[in-house]
């Protein structure tokens, strides 16, 4: 019955995807946004489930742009769902060098209807 989600460091590559770049700062997510819990209506009762990988861009502002899906789960209403709940994060702007700076940052999202012990 849960949905975990697993927020990882921002990648090597710019936002703009010109190539490698210094390594920025772990993203610090701020408490605003989804935390991505609930499964989609329905979704849970038919016991769907699947990983959803996505890639998203994090603003010098520290909201979240263009959200990639770079692994479908294969069920349309899961892809869905996981790409607004990343569109609705917000993060302190990322810095580099010390200025404000986009960056390119991964999540996946995983809908299980199994219980899982903590």
């Amino acid at each position: 019955m849960k949905r975990l989600l697993l927020c990882l460091l921002p990648s090597l590559a710019d936002a703009q995807g010109a190539g490698p770049v210094a390594m920025h700062a772990p993203l610090v997510r701020l408490s605003t946004g989804h935390d991505c819990r609930t499964y989609p209506g329905g979704a849970f009762s038919t016991g769907t489930g699947g990983t959803v990988r996505l890639s998203y861009v994090v603003g010098s502002d520290g909201k979240v742009g263009a959200v990639t899906i770079t692994k479908s789960s294969d069920n349309h209403r899961l892809d869905s769902d996981a790409t607004d709940c990343v569109k609705s994060w917000k993060f302190l702007p990322p810095k580099s060098g010390g200025e404000t700076t986009s960056v390119t940052a991964e999540a996946m999202v995983t809908y299980s209807t199994e219980e899982h012990g903590a």
